[in-house]
């Protein structure tokens, strides 16, 4: 089955229905973590690693996008544009240098 990791590498930024489209290859489990992980790299911006105000990789979860509603997902990706990618880019440098799986997610 297609993970997080795979999900990251194959989005390209696209209409609403276009990501309605991509996220429908991908498991609900999948679909949470990448809202969540476009989250984390947005809060994370400029930064290199997890650690904000104490903030431990363990830490780093799906609570930041679990209130979300599963039908709102295309809609909020999309919106954000080109910018999902930088989001998903800061995402992965960081939780490289913080040494966490992003497929533990």
């Amino acid at each position: 089955m297609a993970n997080l990791e795979h999900a990251i590498n194959n989005y390209k930024p696209q209409s609403e229905l276009y990501v309605q489209y991509f996220l429908n290859q991908y498991s609900d489990r999948v679909q949470l973590q990448f809202v969540s992980a476009l989250y984390h790299g947005r809060t994370h911006l400029g930064q290199t690693s997890f650690c904000i105000e104490g903030e431990h990789p363990a830490q780093v979860g799906t609570l930041n996008a679990d209130h979300i509603s599963k039908n709102e997902y295309a809609r909020l990706i999309s919106e954000k544009g080109n910018n999902v990618v930088t989001y998903l880019n800061t995402f992965r440098e960081c939780a490289y240098n913080s040494d966490f799986d992003i497929n533990n997610l």
